[in-house]
């Protein structure tokens, strides 16, 4: 809109220009049989005809009429966009500022929330310490590669999450793998990494974690997001980055 009212100063300079170089009054035709005769009106009212001899004149006037004409089209929809401007660009300001306002407040709340979570104590598994031998870049022992793996992704995403918190259903501890927090719903959402698919034992412990889940509320890729492997089928780093994505983003 300012660009167009810039465009519309630009033109009304030039047409004022050339108004200025054109003899004084305005031309007025009228009809007198087959022909025109021409007139010249003067600011003050006066109309002096002007003569055949005098055509230049005439022609100099018809001119200076179509530009008065063009400048005052040009200074119509100047002043209609600086109206615009001035009404709508107040509300549109302020509005813009108010809403800037509130969603400062609300992302400081989120962000609040996520370091109150993030720093929050938690019940972490205590079996088989010896296992976790793998660091990962937020600085967690882990067991195996694939969590690993999945640990980093979620610290690059700037997800917060918790390994192995316990979790105590129907008097049955259960440790995830990790806790996430999703930012977006403030949700928890729990990742289970189940590798070594192809011994039996784990398979048997699949569904019994899988069992435990469902019966407390978890529902598959909603709030419970699991991976596979085995020896024979590792999981892609693109491949998890992007089942992430798909359920944090």
């Amino acid at each position: 809109m300012k660009t167009k009212i810039n465009i519309c100063d630009e033109s009304l300079f030039e047409i004022e220009r050339k108004i200025a170089a054109l003899p004084e009054g305005e031309l007025r035709c009228y009809r007198n049989g087959k022909y025109f005769t021409w007139y010249c009106l003067l600011t003050n009212g006066k109309r002096i005809l002007i003569r055949k001899s005098e055509i230049d004149l005439a022609c100099d006037l018809a001119e200076k009429g179509k530009l008065l004409q063009e400048r005052d089209k040009l200074l119509a929809e100047r002043n209609g966009c600086q109206a615009y401007l001035d009404i709508a660009g107040t509300f549109c300001t302020s509005s813009n500022e108010e809403t800037d306002r509130l969603l400062s407040i609300k992302n400081a709340s989120s962000d609040e929330k996520v370091l109150s979570w993030a720093e929050k104590a938690y019940k972490k598994s205590d079996r088989f310490p010896e296992n976790l031998r793998i660091r990962t870049l937020k600085g967690d022992m882990v067991r195996s590669k694939l969590e690993a793996m999945i640990a980093n992704i979620l610290y690059r995403l700037g997800l917060p999450y918790r390994y192995e918190q316990v979790y105590n259903f129907d008097g049955f501890n259960i440790a995830p793998d990790f806790t996430v927090l999703d930012i977006r719903s403030g949700k928890e959402v729990l990742i289970e990494c189940f590798g070594m698919m192809e011994k039996p034992e784990y398979r048997e412990d699949f569904i019994r974690k899988i069992a435990a889940y469902i019966k407390n509320g978890r529902t598959p890729d909603v709030d419970l997001l699991m991976l596979f492997e085995d020896d024979a089928n590792k999981l892609d780093e693109s491949v998890v980055l992007r089942r992430i994505k798909d359920c944090f983003f």
